[in-house]
């Protein structure tokens, strides 16, 4: 069996993990540069719901996001990250995770959930697209390195 539940201050490290296997299974370690120090210095400006199982309690997927203002729709939620470790794909994990996520949303009065994902990964559009996502509109992602 698997539970969500949001991230505590001890998960952080585990989470940390999780992400730097994240980088790695889409072949881009070396643009993950945040250190662990500080991504714990970091935790007040994200949230964080974690997939474990109940039996040992290992966490086996996590989802990042905070909370933004859109100012055409208000309050949303940006999704920075969602992952499930390999061995427990296609078991229903990122499924629990997002609908967790959809129903925290909803609590707390957002109007909208916005993330992105690689035109190359079919598995993660039709993923998405099961929850009536949206995928593929007249957006390009823009960033600026500082």
């Amino acid at each position: 069996m698997i539970n969500i539940r949001e991230a505590k201050d001890e998960d952080l490290p585990v989470v940390y993990e999780l992400l730097k296997e994240f980088a790695e299974y889409l072949d881009e370690s070396e643009k993950m540069t945040i250190s662990l120090e500080d991504f714990i210095d970091c935790r007040s400006l994200f949230k964080c719901l974690l997939a474990e199982t109940t039996d040992d309690r290992e966490i086996i997927g996590c989802t990042l996001f905070y909370y933004i203002f859109d100012s055409w729709t208000g309050k949303m939620v940006y999704i920075d990250d969602l992952y499930v470790k390999e061995e427990f794909r296609g078991h229903a994990v990122g499924k629990l995770l997002m609908s967790a996520l959809i129903a925290m949303a909803k609590r707390n009065k957002c109007n909208k959930i916005e993330w992105t994902v690689r035109e190359s990964n079919n598995g993660a559009i039709e993923f998405y697209r099961d929850f009536g996502a949206n995928v593929g509109d007249d957006r390009l992602n823009c960033s600026i390195e500082l």
